[in-house]
Protein backbone atom coordinates (compact mmCIF):
# COMPACT_ATOMS: atom_id res chain seq x y z
CA UNK A 1 0.00 0.00 0.00
CA UNK A 2 2.64 2.31 0.70
CA UNK A 3 4.65 1.82 -2.60
CA UNK A 4 1.18 2.24 -4.29
CA UNK A 5 0.91 5.48 -2.31
CA UNK A 6 4.16 7.11 -3.50
CA UNK A 7 3.87 5.42 -6.79
CA UNK A 8 0.57 7.87 -7.26
CA UNK A 9 2.27 10.67 -5.67
CA UNK A 10 5.03 10.16 -7.64
CA UNK A 11 2.90 10.25 -11.37
CA UNK A 12 1.00 13.23 -9.49
CA UNK A 13 4.69 15.14 -9.38
CA UNK A 14 5.80 14.12 -13.10
CA UNK A 15 2.32 15.50 -14.26
CA UNK A 16 2.96 18.80 -12.61
CA UNK A 17 6.44 19.19 -13.97
CA UNK A 18 5.07 18.03 -17.43
CA UNK A 19 2.69 21.22 -17.15
CA UNK A 20 4.65 23.80 -15.82
CA UNK A 21 7.56 22.89 -18.65
CA UNK A 22 4.46 23.35 -20.99
CA UNK A 23 3.71 26.83 -19.82
CA UNK A 24 7.29 28.18 -19.61
CA UNK A 25 7.44 26.96 -23.29
CA UNK A 26 4.19 28.27 -23.73
CA UNK A 27 5.14 31.52 -22.37
CA UNK A 28 8.35 31.75 -24.27
CA UNK A 29 6.28 31.29 -27.73
CA UNK A 30 4.15 34.29 -25.94
CA UNK A 31 7.04 36.72 -25.37
CA UNK A 32 7.76 36.79 -29.15
CA UNK A 33 3.86 38.69 -29.08
CA UNK A 34 3.64 42.19 -29.04
CA UNK A 35 1.28 42.02 -26.24
CA UNK A 36 4.03 41.13 -23.78
CA UNK A 37 5.49 43.45 -21.66
CA UNK A 38 9.06 42.21 -19.91
CA UNK A 39 10.38 44.46 -16.86
CA UNK A 40 13.28 44.70 -14.35
CA UNK A 41 12.25 46.53 -11.39
CA UNK A 42 13.95 47.65 -8.02
CA UNK A 43 11.38 48.94 -5.40
CA UNK A 44 11.85 50.08 -1.33
CA UNK A 45 9.43 51.30 1.14
CA UNK A 46 8.51 50.81 4.71
CA UNK A 47 8.97 47.08 6.02
CA UNK A 48 8.63 45.85 9.08
CA UNK A 49 8.10 42.26 10.82
CA UNK A 50 5.22 42.50 12.83
CA UNK A 51 5.09 41.83 16.58
CA UNK A 52 1.85 41.75 19.11
CA UNK A 53 3.29 42.24 22.24
CA UNK A 54 2.18 45.85 23.34
CA UNK A 55 5.70 46.68 25.13
CA UNK A 56 7.31 46.22 22.05
CA UNK A 57 8.84 49.61 20.80
CA UNK A 58 9.41 48.61 17.01
CA UNK A 59 11.61 50.93 14.61
CA UNK A 60 10.61 50.42 10.84
CA UNK A 61 13.44 50.31 8.12
CA UNK A 62 13.54 50.35 4.68
CA UNK A 63 12.50 47.11 2.76
CA UNK A 64 14.33 46.35 -0.98
CA UNK A 65 12.74 44.92 -4.09
CA UNK A 66 14.73 43.62 -6.55
CA UNK A 67 13.24 41.41 -9.33
CA UNK A 68 11.80 40.78 -12.96
CA UNK A 69 8.68 40.02 -14.57
CA UNK A 70 6.14 39.56 -17.44
CA UNK A 71 2.81 40.72 -18.25
CA UNK A 72 0.64 39.28 -21.01
CA UNK A 73 -1.84 41.26 -22.10
CA UNK A 74 -5.40 39.44 -23.01
CA UNK A 75 -7.09 42.22 -24.67
CA UNK A 76 -5.61 46.00 -25.48
CA UNK A 77 -6.26 47.45 -21.73
CA UNK A 78 -6.35 44.11 -19.43
CA UNK A 79 -3.59 41.89 -18.80
CA UNK A 80 -2.32 39.12 -16.46
CA UNK A 81 1.51 39.99 -14.43
CA UNK A 82 4.03 37.51 -12.87
CA UNK A 83 7.40 37.65 -12.21
CA UNK A 84 10.26 36.70 -9.19
CA UNK A 85 11.83 38.72 -7.16
CA UNK A 86 14.36 39.12 -3.66
CA UNK A 87 12.90 40.80 -0.98
CA UNK A 88 14.39 42.24 1.96
CA UNK A 89 12.56 43.05 4.96
CA UNK A 90 14.09 44.42 8.17
CA UNK A 91 13.53 46.15 11.64
CA UNK A 92 15.17 47.09 14.92
CA UNK A 93 13.03 46.22 18.33
CA UNK A 94 13.15 47.39 21.90
CA UNK A 95 11.55 45.23 25.03
CA UNK A 96 11.21 47.15 28.01
CA UNK A 97 8.78 44.67 29.93
CA UNK A 98 8.42 42.63 33.17
CA UNK A 99 7.07 38.68 32.87
CA UNK A 100 5.66 36.54 35.36
CA UNK A 101 5.19 33.07 35.89
CA UNK A 102 4.72 29.99 38.64
CA UNK A 103 8.06 28.21 39.54
CA UNK A 104 8.87 25.62 42.61
CA UNK A 105 12.04 26.24 44.02
CA UNK A 106 14.47 23.27 44.92
CA UNK A 107 12.78 23.39 48.36
CA UNK A 108 8.92 22.78 46.85
CA UNK A 109 8.22 25.86 47.42
CA UNK A 110 5.72 27.32 45.06
CA UNK A 111 6.80 31.05 43.80
CA UNK A 112 6.72 33.90 41.12
CA UNK A 113 9.03 34.09 38.93
CA UNK A 114 9.83 38.01 37.64
CA UNK A 115 12.08 38.36 34.47
CA UNK A 116 12.83 42.49 33.70
CA UNK A 117 13.71 43.05 30.31
CA UNK A 118 15.22 46.59 30.09
CA UNK A 119 16.20 48.31 26.73
CA UNK A 120 16.62 44.87 24.82
CA UNK A 121 17.22 45.41 21.28
CA UNK A 122 17.62 43.09 18.59
CA UNK A 123 17.46 43.23 15.19
CA UNK A 124 15.76 41.36 12.53
CA UNK A 125 16.37 41.12 8.88
CA UNK A 126 14.62 38.41 6.43
CA UNK A 127 15.02 37.59 2.95
CA UNK A 128 12.35 36.17 0.78
CA UNK A 129 12.05 35.04 -2.70
CA UNK A 130 8.73 36.32 -4.11
CA UNK A 131 6.36 35.29 -6.89
CA UNK A 132 3.72 38.03 -7.35
CA UNK A 133 0.43 37.30 -9.40
CA UNK A 134 -1.34 40.33 -10.12
CA UNK A 135 -4.33 42.06 -13.20
CA UNK A 136 -2.98 45.05 -14.61
CA UNK A 137 -4.80 47.32 -16.61
CA UNK A 138 -2.93 49.62 -19.00
CA UNK A 139 -3.60 53.01 -19.27
CA UNK A 140 -2.99 54.81 -22.51
CA UNK A 141 -2.60 51.89 -24.99
CA UNK A 142 -0.76 52.14 -28.43
CA UNK A 143 1.00 55.34 -27.54
CA UNK A 144 4.31 56.58 -26.54
CA UNK A 145 3.90 56.48 -23.12
CA UNK A 146 1.66 54.03 -21.41
CA UNK A 147 1.00 53.57 -17.54
CA UNK A 148 0.34 49.99 -16.31
CA UNK A 149 -1.56 49.84 -12.80
CA UNK A 150 -1.40 46.29 -11.19
CA UNK A 151 -3.11 44.85 -8.20
CA UNK A 152 -2.83 41.30 -6.83
CA UNK A 153 -0.76 39.20 -4.28
CA UNK A 154 2.11 37.84 -4.12
CA UNK A 155 3.92 33.86 -2.41
CA UNK A 156 6.96 34.82 -0.30
CA UNK A 157 9.35 32.28 0.76
CA UNK A 158 12.28 32.74 3.26
CA UNK A 159 15.40 32.70 2.00
CA UNK A 160 17.65 33.44 5.12
CA UNK A 161 16.52 35.17 8.44
CA UNK A 162 19.23 36.86 10.77
CA UNK A 163 18.66 37.79 14.50
CA UNK A 164 21.33 39.80 16.64
CA UNK A 165 20.47 40.82 20.01
CA UNK A 166 22.59 44.26 20.11
CA UNK A 167 22.05 44.83 24.17
CA UNK A 168 19.67 44.02 26.69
Amino acid sequence: KWLLNNRVNLNRMKKQLIGLIGIVISSTVMAQNTNTVFSVFTGGGVSHISKTNSNVFQNFHRGITIGTGVTHFLSPKWGLSSGLSVDLSQSDLTLNSMFEMPDIDSEGDAYSRRVYYSDWKERQRIYHLSIPFAVTYRLNPGKTWEWLVSTGTKLSLPLSSRYKVQQG
